[in-house]
């Protein structure tokens, strides 16, 4: 009887051992799914609100049981002082909403399992923490912008810009005078570096290199790097060659043009287009440019879209100063920036219509503008996919061409394209940024707001 006893509660004991194991394996597995739910499906990286207006939001939905809450921070600058940061408290309040009821929050507690009115009187950023049981699972940046109209474009432009230096693609070998081949430029430049002065001399185009190097007769060249954003100098001695002259193996470019979309303008003279960045075809950087702008263009011709094979606009640019259109300022991740060349009409200035934020924009209809046979049209789309936290800023929205007469003079969205606007219900809610390469009727959009912003600093 003593053995029996002893093995039942040896059995006891590892029963209750498996339960305690499988609970904190419980505890675990809601933990992951918790920092899964709330990080990557469902609370965003980024909100924006607009400027005295009160935005009402839901980031969790009501089936949601676990304990996650919100704390508003103050985003404060080192030139920002004390009575700054007062004054930036007394323009946020936030409030909570539980069923009918309004309850305010002066701590900037809030529960994000019910829905939550934020209302700022100040644009400026801020930040929310986001915890679940205590325990920091997110950080979201809370911008407050100014509530902004534009003028909805979709005008076919040629883009032209000047690299600011001279971009360095790649080093090769060079063969001197003996037949040997060397590569002075080996591990010394690299794909992407920018080229802005040569042995003291500022220098911008790919011809003032050439002359240097003629000049140089051989002799150590001082060259003047931009490097992620860093000045460097390095040394190089130049290669003499059989036919060519002095080299130093290295592939560069000193200006970009190309075919694209106007996205819209503002009553104030400045504009947004394409929606993404001008990169480099050969090293898929972001361009540094300078003396940029945009050109009246006319279309020359059509390559539809095929399966494996985006389409484009091929075009024509009239590169003068009468048909210069506006000067681009900024180059960014969410389009291109700048200032017009002229002011507009007030009949254009009569076009505007107000941007939306992200939380604004719903599935379904929609529609946008871009110019394909000459002239500026309208074109039905559906909004098949909102990303709220898009790992791609200008992959917001996943769009799809379902107007025919689009479908048949392109097959849907093809190159140059890019940056025309999207509207819904009345206002602007992004521009067209990417084509799916292997269904042309679809592509991706990004939210206005990203764009919007770059206008409002």
């Amino acid at each position: 009887m003593e053995k029996s006893g002893g093995i039942a509660m040896k059995a006891k004991k590892n029963y209750r051992q498996i339960l305690i194991l499988l609970f904190l394996l419980s505890l675990c597995g809601i933990a992951v799914l918790s920092y899964y739910y709330i990080n990557v499906s469902q609370i965003p990286d980024h909100v924006s609100v607009f400027q005295g207006r009160e935005e009402v939001m839901s980031f969790l939905p009501k089936s949601w049981v676990l304990p996650v809450n919100g704390r508003i921070l103050l985003q404060e600058t080192e030139e920002e002082g004390k009575e700054e940061t007062e004054s930036k408290e007394e323009s946020l309040s936030v409030s909570q909403y539980m069923g009918t009821k309004k309850l305010p929050s002066d701590l900037l507690h809030i529960n994000l399992s019910d829905k939550v009115a934020i209302h700022a009187q100040k644009e400026g950023q801020y930040q929310m923490e986001i915890r679940c049981f205590g325990i920091l699972m997110k950080k979201v940046n809370l911008q407050v912008l100014k509530e902004q109209n534009v003028i909805p474009s979709g005008n076919l432009v040629g883009i032209y810009g000047r690299t600011n230096g001279i971009l360095v693609l790649g080093t090769g070998l060079v063969t001197d005078l003996h037949g040997k081949k060397k590569e002075p430029a080996y591990n010394i430049v690299r794909s992407g570096d920018y080229i802005i002065e040569v042995d003291n001399v500022k220098i911008t185009k790919k011809e003032e290199l050439l002359s240097r190097l003629e000049e140089s007769d051989g002799s150590t060249m001082e060259l003047t790097l931009r490097r992620d954003g860093k000045e460097i100098t390095v040394t190089m001695k130049p290669i003499q060659t059989r036919d060519e002259g002095y080299r130093l193996g290295i592939w560069v470019r000193d200006d970009t043009q190309g075919i694209g979309t106007m996205t819209f303008s503002t009553e104030d003279g400045k504009f947004g287009a394409l929606g993404h960045a001008i990169t480099d075809i050969d090293t898929g950087e972001v361009m540094a440019l300078s003396q940029a702008g945009l050109y009246e263009a006319e279309i020359a011709s059509i390559t539809k879209g095929k399966p494996g094979e985006p389409g484009e606009i091929s075009g024509i640019i009239h590169l003068n100063d009468e048909n210069k259109i506006a000067s681009i300022l900024q180059n960014t991740f969410q389009g291109i920036f700048g200032t017009l060349s002229s002011e507009l009409s007030e009949k254009e200035k009569k076009q505007s219509i107000p941007v939306a934020l992200r939380q604004e924009i719903t599935a379904g209809a929609a529609k946008i503008y871009c110019q394909i046979d000459g002239k500026l049209e309208e074109y039905q789309v559906e909004i098949e996919k909102i990303d709220k936290n898009p790992d791609i800023e200008s992959k917001g929205m996943v769009i799809h061409i379902v107007d025919e007469k689009l479908l048949e003079k392109t097959n849907g969205i093809i190159q140059g394209m890019s940056g025309s606007p999207i509207i819904q219900k009345g206002k602007f809610i992004g521009a067209v940024t990417h084509v799916f390469v292997n269904d042309s009727t679809r592509g991706y959009g990004i939210f206005a707001e990203n764009m919007v912003f770059n206008l409002q600093n």
